[in-house]
């Protein structure tokens, strides 16, 4: 595991930084979206919540860290930083829609319940 990892914008620039080590992010105010703060938070959400099954098989699911907490951050927005009623209940996780677990992940985080 990296201690520190990048969030890029859509042209490729870095715009946030999460220091894995520290727990501290950096942010580049001038080109942040919307997405940039609920992901740092995300990323270090996950990686609190690393060992278990849930996330690993998320994050495989996925195609990686970034691209999880990318889309648990759009969610946040969607669901404008409420957490709803999905959570993991031990459903088996092959039976779950993408949309599914990333409304269970971030249910979770917003409601900092781990794993």
């Amino acid at each position: 595991m990296k201690n520190i990892i990048n969030i890029y914008s859509s042209d490729k620039r870095i715009i946030a930084q999460v220091n894995l080590e520290t727990k501290s992010i950096q942010i580049d105010k001038n080109n942040q979206t919307q997405e940039t703060l609920p992901q740092t938070y995300a990323i270090h959400f996950l990686m609190n919540n690393f060992d278990s099954e849930i996330v690993k098989n998320a994050i495989h699911r996925f195609n990686g860290l970034s691209n999880l907490s990318a889309l648990i951050a759009r969610q946040v927005i969607l669901q404008e930083g409420e957490a709803g009623g999905s959570k993991f209940q031990n459903q088996k996780l092959e039976r779950l829609t993408d949309n599914e677990y990333i409304a269970i992940f971030t249910n979770h985080f917003l409601g900092g319940i781990n794993f």
